[in-house]
């Protein structure tokens, strides 16, 4: 197991330059930081150095990072410098990561926060079950706005996309499920309200989860 994690986060980490105090961005961390961040994340931790921290967050196969942390010359009255990399999402989400670490840490200028930013960032991964199919919602984002009449409603934290569509005198709510290891697991699709009979909604149930399975 030990061998797998760390040919995991040699993955998540590969584009990270290696740095030593002298290429670092000048300040520490406290040891009490660096112990408190050793205590939380445990063997999720890659490196641990008064000049820069290495930690991986890995909800899913997908839903993985890997994050580096440098001190400013001013820290903890400048807020850290943070980094995010992963080889299963996308740039724009990493970079999205990275601005929402960096501006919560600009909140806490002033005291440490070395350990409350990388659990902010845990929260996110482990809590926003879309980010492993950002560019399938933005899609559906994207078709909702087309389909006026019809409404759409996101929740990241459920992982649920629910969709209320209408045709003619026809209508439908459906629940789509997004789970924590999409999409290696299939998502769940429920049909929560219709004014089919129930042998359409039947048909209509189980070709939506013969497609899922066909899918995964």
């Amino acid at each position: 197991t030990n061998n797998h994690q760390s040919i995991r986060a040699q993955s998540l980490f590969i584009a990270f330059p290696l740095l030593s105090k002298e290429m670092s961005a000048g300040g520490e961390a406290a040891e009490g930081e660096l112990e408190a961040v050793r205590k939380e994340f445990e063997d999720d931790v890659e490196a641990l150095h008064s000049y820069n921290v290495k930690i991986v967050l890995r909800k899913s196969r997908v839903r993985s990072v890997g994050v580096s942390v440098q001190f400013p010359a001013e820290y903890p009255n400048a807020p850290l410098i943070v980094e995010v990399k992963s080889s299963t999402l996308p740039d724009e989400v990493t970079k999205k990561l990275e601005k929402a670490a960096e501006a919560e840490a600009a909140k806490q200028k002033g005291t440490i926060h070395l350990l409350n930013t990388l659990q902010f960032l845990k929260n996110i991964v482990f809590s926003n079950k879309f980010l492993s199919c950002t560019d399938e919602v933005k899609r559906i984002k994207l078709r909702a706005e087309e389909l006026k009449e019809d409404i759409f409603k996101f929740s990241d934290k459920n992982g649920t996309i629910k969709i209320a569509a209408k045709e003619n005198q026809y209508e439908a709510t459906v629940r789509i499920t997004v789970p924590d290891n999409y999409p290696d697991e299939g998502v769940a699709c429920e049909l929560l309200k219709t004014n089919f009979n129930d042998g359409i909604s039947r048909i209509f149930t189980n070709q939506w989860n013969e497609g899922v399975r066909r899918l995964v």
